[in-house]
């Protein structure tokens, strides 16, 4: 089971996995910690007629307890209760393509990220060469700015800053800087450095 949120804790943006019941148990998260608190399903409807069950496919509204509605924003999930607890994650790797971009894309480029409704502000934080420019398909790190959020290997992301868009798919959730996506990085800047003439 899993589905989007929207801003209104009374609507569901989305039902992208499994079967929920009313009555059931379930998770609701990430807050701005990376957080999930646990909830029970009061009631269910669908275009406004109660309904027992939802299943993949289907969009509907949930009564949730102990949930206020300032407490859910939108690119929140819905989740079953799971022992251990599901992880959020700040960064991530994605195979991208830039679409259109009018010079180089470095690192520490900054853009916003759609991950389904998720929206926010990501920065690269390594490529798998120096720099990508359009039509490139590369293999990229990204870092959310301001939250971890809930992702899954296989999102489809969309990237975009002024004229500049990207799009890509989740290949890892979570970065390793210690494993590098272009272990020449660091050597290509000395190389750089190097040739750069003595006054």
């Amino acid at each position: 089971m899993v589905c989007y949120l929207p801003i209104d804790v009374k609507e569901l943006y989305s039902f992208l996995s499994g079967v929920v019941h009313s009555g059931d148990t379930i998770l609701v998260g990430p807050d701005s910690l990376g957080q999930f608190q646990t909830t029970t399903i009061r009631s269910i409807e669908r275009k406004r007629i109660p309904v027992a069950v939802c299943s993949a496919g289907q969009s509907a509204s949930f009564a949730l307890k102990r949930i206020r509605r300032k407490e859910v924003r939108k690119g929140m999930v819905v989740l079953p209760k799971l022992d251990p607890p599901p992880k959020v994650h700040r960064e991530f790797i994605a195979e991208v393509l830039i679409l259109s971009h009018a010079t180089t894309i470095r690192t520490k480029y900054q853009a916003m990220l759609h991950v389904g409704p998720i929206s926010q502000t990501c920065a690269i934080i390594d490529i798998d060469r120096s720099y990508i420019r359009t039509g490139d398909r590369a293999t990229v790190a990204f870092r959310f700015v301001q939250r971890p959020e809930y992702l899954a290997k296989g999102d489809r992301i969309l990237f975009r800053e002024g004229r500049t868009k990207g799009l890509g798919i989740v290949k890892e959730v979570g970065y390793d800087p210690s494993k590098p996506l272009n272990p020449n990085a660091g050597k290509d800047e000395d190389d750089k450095n190097s040739d750069t003439p003595q006054k």
